[in-house]
């Protein structure tokens, strides 16, 4: 009879079967806790330590061919070349954006591409709970609605704006390098 006694009486279950089946639980307990650990909060931690100071940032910015990568990845159809997305950061605090609102495709959407002359930007400072970015105020945006933010990595030694263009968990980054008078990387 064992397993099968009527009403729970635990007079002719083995010590043993409950043994068993404590383990079983302790297992299935142990793989929900692995199952929800590994599903998220994996993303790479690529900020920059140092400070970026502003007239770093001042100049032209075009996306990276891994960006370009990134967006068809995450299932952008159009605007796949780097230079259909440019970022002018001007010394006034204007700029010029031209790329996409933003680069998470929601479901049944179709990502808003910009081309914006009438905008400003402003540098954000590290705090202790949040990185050093820059945001974008688009004029064309709604009051409240946000615009885009960069963060800041280096590769190379040269210094990248970037955002994530999906998951974070996935590592797929919106990047942009800065290039100088020439079309050239600075």
């Amino acid at each position: 009879m064992g397993a099968l006694a009527p009403f729970g009486c635990r007079r002719y279950v083995s010590k043993g079967m409950r043994k068993n089946n404590f383990q079983a639980l302790l297992f299935f307990v142990g793989m929900i806790f692995m199952f929800l650990l590994c599903s998220c909060q994996f993303s790479e931690n690529r900020h920059l330590k140092r400070e970026v100071k502003r007239n770093e940032l001042i100049g032209t910015w075009i996306a990276t061919p891994f960006a370009i990568k990134c967006l068809q990845w995450s299932g952008f159809k159009n605007h796949l070349a780097t230079n259909d997305h440019q970022l002018v950061l001007n010394e006034n605090g204007s700029c010029r954006y031209k790329s996409f609102q933003n680069f998470f495709i929601i479901s049944g959407s179709t990502p808003k591409y910009l081309d914006v002359d009438d905008c400003k930007w402003e540098l954000i400072s590290k705090t202790e709970h949040q990185q050093q970015y820059i945001t974008i105020t688009l004029s064309s945006s709604p009051e409240g609605s946000g615009g885009p933010y960069f963060y800041f990595d280096e590769k190379d030694k040269k210094l990248i704006l970037w955002q994530y263009c999906s998951d974070p968990d996935q590592w797929k980054y919106m990047e942009f390098f800065k290039v100088d008078s020439k079309n050239k990387k600075t």
